[in-house]
């Protein structure tokens, strides 16, 4: 049974105004989110443990990650890695004491301006970035175990056994569904392509603070297939889809980053995310929002807002404009179950007060009107991101209580014009910038084979031993179904 962690520490160490400020500077720096998701401890990554041969040499970043069996981010391959190891020094570590994945972790940091990040969030004072850097060091902390998931190789890799989630999902509820009165659901619509829209499963691994990026990434896949035509589910997904892991890495703010891993209210908006894939099709609508809020209202409790006026409501907004990401959804001690499937109630009756708020996002993928008052009379479906859960159903009585919800969907005009190699899921064996990084990296039966290369930094070829693995365990344009879930 999965339990939901704290998204970033409590403990992590933050200003205190009772310290003077250090004049050390730090060398790098961004922007800020504030929305928390929730993170699964079941963890699913292969590789987090480092290779057993010490390492003492490395080139450049692009080398030393390599080197360690981790994904490069894109531009790894000019850094200068000196510049790591004298920051490493000023902020209290000495690196030839460092493990391997150490030295990934902090190169990831030093490259992505995380120490200056801290440096400013914490009024200046060195003592206070220096324990947030032991903290995102530590194999026992929830800022390490966040921050490998920039550095994990292979980004997303394929599960197993997920044909069947959907329907074992209405199945195994269907005394529940026997009460609903009328219902809608977006894998009952059409696509574009005359094909019934199937769902993509995407679950997070320990600790990660990725649910933000799953709720953008399933949302963009399902509404442009729901409103482009793709003659098969494969090109649909080759498509809309995207390789999350290789999002977060490569593409990922410097500002995002800090708030999945040392942020006390963690994670990012998916709406920021949508705002930097997608774009509208015509001129015309060039500054027009890429974004449209479901009204709060039919969730306001103060209102008396008919079950059967929410359900046309909300029925209204998935038929016109596809799936509803639901970005500040309220945890509770109960939602950690991920073999519960049904949450209803008062809110403020089952909450931890003794816990700070934490936010989760989820998509909103059917609605549902009951026969009788139970729920408050409505039923949503949602899609989530815990593996044992992949769907639930939530009752109007609980949203409402939970206080006036953050609900968006991708405005009419948009499109997505694809993923770009950096966070592509791909087969190419051309020389690409995130081609490390990407769903080749060996996880089980492994075959040893030679791959020469070009690189467009020195203008040579390379001849690179790789070990690819040898069984289809990756999500490509050839998968034969799309009914797969992801883990990210």
């Amino acid at each position: 049974m999965a339990e939901i962690q704290q998204s970033s520490s409590d403990d992590a160490a933050m200003p205190d105004a009772s310290q003077s400020p250090s004049q050390t500077p730090p060398p790098l720096s961004s922007p800020h989110h504030n929305v928390v998701p929730i993170a699964v401890s079941q963890s699913h990554s292969q590789d987090s443990q480092p290779p057993a041969t010490p390492i003492n040499e490395y080139e450049t970043l692009y080398t030393l990650f390599r080197t360690c069996d981790r994904s490069p981010p894109t531009d790894s391959e000019g850094f200068n890695l000196d510049i790591v190891k004298k920051q490493a020094e000023d902020y209290g570590q000495t690196w030839e004491d460092l493990d391997p994945t150490q030295k990934c972790l902090f190169a990831f940091l030093s490259m992505r301006n995380q120490v200056k990040i801290l440096f400013n969030m914490n009024n200046n004072n060195i003592d206070a970035v220096k324990e947030n850097v032991i903290l995102a060091l530590d194999p026992d902390s929830h800022e390490r175990s966040k921050l490998e998931a920039f550095i994990r190789r292979g980004g997303d890799q394929k599960g197993s056994n997920c044909h069947q989630l959907y329907q074992n999902f209405t199945d195994n509820n269907a005394a529940l569904t026997a009460a609903i009165k009328i219902g809608y659901s977006l894998f009952n619509e059409m696509t574009e392509g005359n094909r019934i829209l199937r769902p993509i499963f995407r679950f997070q691994t320990a600790n990660s603070v990725v649910c933000f990026l799953i709720c953008a990434a399933n949302a963009i896949s399902y509404t442009m297939e729901l409103r482009f035509q793709s003659s098969t589910q494969q090109k649909a997904f080759h498509q809309y889809g995207f390789n999350i892991g290789r999002y977060m890495r490569n593409k990922l703010s410097d500002d995002g980053i800090y708030n999945c891993v040392f942020a006390k209210r963690g994670g990012g908006y998916p709406v920021k995310i949508l705002e930097d894939l997608l774009t509208h099709n015509t001129c015309d609508n060039a500054g027009k929002e890429i974004t449209v809020e479901v009204d709060p209202i039919f969730f306001d409790i103060k209102y008396s807002i008919s079950p059967m006026a929410v359900f046309e409501y909300i029925k209204m907004r998935l038929q016109k404009y596809g799936p509803i990401m639901f970005t500040n959804f309220r945890t509770f001690p109960a939602f950690a179950d991920d073999q519960e499937t049904l949450f209803c109630g008062d809110w403020s009756n089952i909450q931890n007060r003794y816990v700070p708020d934490m936010f989760h996002a989820i998509l909103i993928t059917g609605v549902h009107l009951l026969s009788d008052e139970r729920y408050g009379g409505v039923l949503f479906e949602v899609q989530d991101s815990l593996p044992g859960r992949p769907f639930l159903y939530l009752g109007f009585d609980l949203l409402k209580s939970m206080g006036e919800p953050e609900m968006c969907q991708i405005n009419e005009g948009v499109a997505f014009a694809g993923a770009q190699l950096e966070y592509a899921f791909n087969d190419d064996t051309d020389r690409q910038a995130s081609y490390i990084s990407g769903n080749q990296s060996p996880m089980f039966g492994q075959e040893e084979q030679k791959l020469t290369i070009s690189t467009d930094y020195v203008h040579v070829r390379k001849q690179l031993n790789f070990t690819f693995d040898t069984r289809p365990d990756w999500v490509t344009t050839e998968s034969p179904d799309r009914d797969y879930a992801i883990l990210t």
